[in-house]
């Protein structure tokens, strides 16, 4: 569903779970079905390990480069799209038939 990288030889991927390729040219599987349980629409990160990806059923999550914290607490829409810049987080998506629009400094 989306991809992102911050350097050449490395690529993340989203939309049935969250996989990394590394500079070995191997796909490696980061985020499966125990960290987000719903397709994820988007990622997006200012590096390796800052990087957010949202979805269906309110997912949104943060990879630290080594684990994921999942945001609970936002699962009030589903968010198609989002952009990561500056340490603020935004994703767009709709919830009860109305337009939502979350915004995540970390």
């Amino acid at each position: 569903m989306s991809v992102w990288t911050d350097q050449p030889g490395q690529l993340f991927t989203c939309g049935a779970g969250i996989f990394r390729l590394g500079a070995d040219q191997r796909w490696r599987e980061i985020g499966g079905i125990d960290v987000v349980n719903a397709l994820t629409r988007r990622i997006r990160g200012m590096s390796e390990n800052d990087i957010f990806a949202v979805g269906a059923f309110g997912a949104v999550v943060h990879f630290n480069g080594l684990t994921f914290k999942v945001y609970p607490e936002v699962a009030s829409a589903s968010y198609r799209s989002c952009d990561y810049k500056n340490h603020l987080m935004v994703a767009v998506g709709s919830g009860s038939s109305k337009a939502v629009v979350l915004k995540m400094w970390r």
